[in-house]
């Protein structure tokens, strides 16, 4: 199960709008069930260590987003 993290995470970090658990299943040619386990193990350890990423299931899909806390960073940045 572990060789279709990558693919997930490649896949959600470029997707422009939430991406579903199906359709990540029919891509790295998975099982859902699979797909969902990695989608669950990816937002519980980008949370557990207060990553500047978050990974979130919204309208119906999935997506990476930027951390609440880090928007002071981002604003420094984009100055």
């Amino acid at each position: 199960m572990t060789e279709i993290r990558g693919p997930i995470e490649a896949i959600l970090f470029v997707a422009e709008s939430p991406v579903t658990t199906q359709e990540l299943a029919e891509v790295v040619e998975a099982p859902v069930d699979d797909v969902e386990a990695i989608l669950a193990a990816i937002e519980r350890e980008l949370s557990d260590r207060r990553s500047g990423i978050l990974l979130r299931g919204v309208a119906g899909g999935w997506r990476f987003y930027t951390a609440a806390d880090m928007l002071p960073y981002l604003e420094r940045f984009a100055s």
